[in-house]
């Protein structure tokens, strides 16, 4: 009898941990929609696979402006950056990567940015809704600005 009890207290033990690790991860996509109050599934959704990169294509299609330009993203009024598939270093090659732009280029060349990730990609700043200062190539990325 307690070996059965130890065994199902270890499995106990795992599913906990398995469960915490799991709730810590949030997807891009989950984060820029909690982060920007008209990054809507109504307005921007994801198709196909459900990947960051579709909401480049439903922004368009939905009428928002969608460029390489950084111009009038800020604290107040955030962007949402879309990076594709094909971005590069750090990027899901699967879905691509959604953040909030947060400020133009400033004088060091970067760009304000908040974003979240799941393993193996955590993001461009590291974490759950982490905000970092980051170069992007805004020829590469895409830039869905507010109606």
């Amino acid at each position: 009898m307690n070996k059965k009890l130890s065994t199902s207290t270890a499995m106990f033990a795992l599913l906990i941990m398995a469960g915490t690790s799991t709730a810590q991860a949030e997807s891009c996509v989950t984060a820029v929609r909690a982060l920007v109050s008209w990054a809507t599934v109504k307005n921007i959704p994801t198709t196909g696979n459900g990947g960051a990169y579709t909401m480049k294509a439903s922004a368009q299609k939905n009428g928002y402006t969608v460029n390489g330009s950084a111009a009038k993203c800020s604290d107040s009024k955030p962007c949402v950056l879309i990076y594709p598939t094909n971005y590069g270093s750090g990027i899901d090659k699967t879905y691509g990567h959604a953040a909030v732009l947060r400020s133009d280029k400033n004088s060091k060349g970067t760009y304000a940015l908040t974003d979240s990730g799941e393993a193996p990609y955590y993001g461009v700043c590291g974490g759950t809704r982490a905000s970092c200062n980051k170069s992007v190539d805004l020829n590469k990325a895409s830039v869905i600005h507010p109606k």
